[in-house]
């Protein structure tokens, strides 16, 4: 995870994009600060790895997002939204009722 620290955006870009590929919830707090980043794409590519983990604690980061200046950043951030969203359904609708 020290690249999600590095100076190179696309060092730290590509360090998001490969835990969301990991889908670890581990990587839900180091991925919200990279919402704050200040390069478009490393915003964009950690609200994507974000919504893959479908984590809730990323709920209130991505919220924030859909005020961004970027367009391409607010659109990741609705989409991983939604994907956290229907995986939340997805999970209820796998629990047996009566549980």
């Amino acid at each position: 995870m020290k690249s999600l620290k590095s100076d190179n955006k696309w060092l730290r870009a590509g360090a998001a994009w490969g835990l969301g590929k990991l889908r670890s919830s581990r990587a839900v707090e180091p991925l919200l600060l990279l919402l704050k980043d200040k390069k478009k794409n490393v915003r964009k590519t950690a609200a994507w790895a974000l919504g893959t983990i479908e984590d809730d604690r990323a709920m209130t980061g991505l919220t924030e997002s859909l005020n961004d200046e970027d367009g391409e950043v607010r659109e990741a951030a609705q989409k991983a939204l939604d994907l956290i969203k229907r995986g939340k359904v997805r999970k209820s609708d796998e629990t047996p009722s009566g549980v």
